[in-house]
């Protein structure tokens, strides 16, 4: 926790303070060692927020790009009187979770449920030795990919976007020409070549060893921080071949999310 009442004015923490929590009320005393982050900690009983995790520097980063007073914003159930932080919780209803560590699907879908309009962002570093970027996609939103599956590319050129192999749906239970691999050179694909020309690279597949559930199903959006400019929405499609659902990532710059969101 960053900040803390203090005679009744919110401040971060510093050797030597005591305070009270805003959620709770309880005392929380300042936590200034040379390891972790500075933080507030309840001083006799755990954290009144179940969900809360040791922040990290990237935690920090992430929440100085909004104003402070969106920052840490407490929320009670009237029913049960559970209470949870959220990380940013904008103007306009919008709360911003930053997630370091693995998540539960479990808790992923309790935390979907407790903000009604909920976006997560997740350090995507600490998994990268474990993700293998694909090749670029035409726009899988696009009506002219209606009637195909994307099933990727061969397995000796999968980074190689004119490789990508496609089936078109069948028309009906007896339409055997609908399993007949597809791919650029196909006449009947040159509308989604086209498309794949303007699509530009803002959308690829990808390959996640040990992959999260959670995130690959979580109801929230999901944005995934690989410590670069460029953010990447993890998106998904449900498509009549295999794969059912085929999973992707839209590239959105962090400025404009930012500010898309009030940051600075």
């Amino acid at each position: 926790m960053e900040y803390a009442l203090v005679n009744g004015v919110r401040v971060s923490a510093s050797a030597g303070l005591q305070g009270s929590c805003p959620a709770c009320g309880n005392a929380v005393i300042a936590r200034c060692g040379k390891v972790k982050v500075h933080h507030w900690a309840h001083q006799h009983l755990p954290d009144c927020d179940i969900w809360s995790e040791p922040e990290t520097p990237w935690h920090r980063a992430w929440k100085a790009r909004f104003p402070e007073a969106w920052q840490e914003v407490p929320f009670t159930d009237p029913e049960t009187g559970e209470i949870h932080r959220a990380d940013v919780h904008t103007p306009g209803g919008v709360t911003l979770e930053f997630q370091h560590s693995p998540i539960s699907v479990t808790e992923l879908g309790s935390r979907n449920a407790f903000y009604k309009k909920l976006v997560w962002i997740v350090d995507a570093q600490r998994f990268q030795k474990n993700f293998e970027w694909r090749c670029h996609i035409p726009d899988p939103r696009s009506p002219l990919l209606d009637n195909f599956s994307i099933i990727g590319t061969g397995r000796y050129s999968m980074n190689v976007p004119e490789n990508l192999m496609f089936f078109r749906n069948p028309a009906h239970d007896k339409d055997w020409d609908a399993d007949r691999v597809l791919s650029f050179r196909d006449p009947e694909l040159a509308e989604v070549k086209a498309l794949m020309q303007r699509s530009g690279d803002l959308f690829r597949l990808f390959d996640w060893k040990w992959q999260n559930e959670a995130w690959l199903n979580s109801e929230a959006p999901v944005f995934l921080d690989f410590g670069t400019d460029q953010l990447y929405w993890l998106r998904s499609r449900k498509q009549h071949r295999h794969p059912g659902i085929l999973y992707y990532l839209q590239v959105v710059s962090r400025q404009s999310f930012i500010e898309k969101y009030g940051g600075k």
